[in-house]
């Protein structure tokens, strides 16, 4: 499943059988999500409302594939109770998660 550009995604429950990829979306994760999940995270203008399930990581993913640079700023009331990786697939793109001023 592809979130596509200024989407959101509010993920409540249930199960994602492959991939799931967002790109400069909105993420909201509800602690009701108790099947593993494991989202891509692409694009430099990703904004993580919540992610409130300990069984969600999110791969924020710096490659060609999502524009480059992979960016996760979060709210200033946000939750992550989950993982957030950092990864990098290119040499001359980076990943990184940022905190809102």
């Amino acid at each position: 499943m592809v979130i596509g550009r200024g989407s959101r995604l509010h993920f409540t429950g249930g199960r994602f059988d492959g991939d799931i990829i967002v790109q400069d979306a909105q993420i909201n994760i509800e602690s009701s999500v108790t099947h593993a999940a494991f989202i891509r995270v692409l694009g430099p203008y990703n904004l993580l409302v919540n992610n409130a399930s300990g069984a969600v990581t999110l791969l924020v993913q710096g490659c060609a594939e999502g524009g480059g640079d992979a960016v996760l700023t979060t709210g200033d009331l946000s939750v992550n109770v989950g993982r957030i990786v950092l990864a990098r697939i290119a040499h001359r793109v980076a990943a990184e998660a940022a905190n809102s001023p």
